[in-house]
């Protein structure tokens, strides 16, 4: 049986959401065209190779606000049912 020839026609990418800029540039877009409704706050939580940073902003971008959805967003992830035992 005789296999026809693989043609490489364009390149592999790796998924978005594992290239930061990528998909700070993603959300960026939805936010302009309205794809979260009006967006007050944005808080962004990374690790870097000096360590860990944090950062808000929009128009209730106070330590309090921010820290509020940091917790939330904690809450969220605690709550998830990641497998395993």
């Amino acid at each position: 049986m005789n296999r026809p020839d693989l043609k490489v026609v364009g390149r592999i990418e790796p998924d978005e959401y594992t290239d930061p800029v990528r998909m700070l540039r993603n959300i960026a877009d939805d936010i302009e065209q309205g794809v979260f409704g009006d967006v007050a706050t944005i808080a962004i939580a990374m690790t870097t190779e000096h360590g860990y940073e944090t950062f808000g902003g929009g128009r209730d971008s106070s330590l309090a606000h921010c820290g509020f959805l940091f917790n939330t967003a904690a809450q969220r992830l605690a709550n998830i049912p990641w497998g395993g035992t």
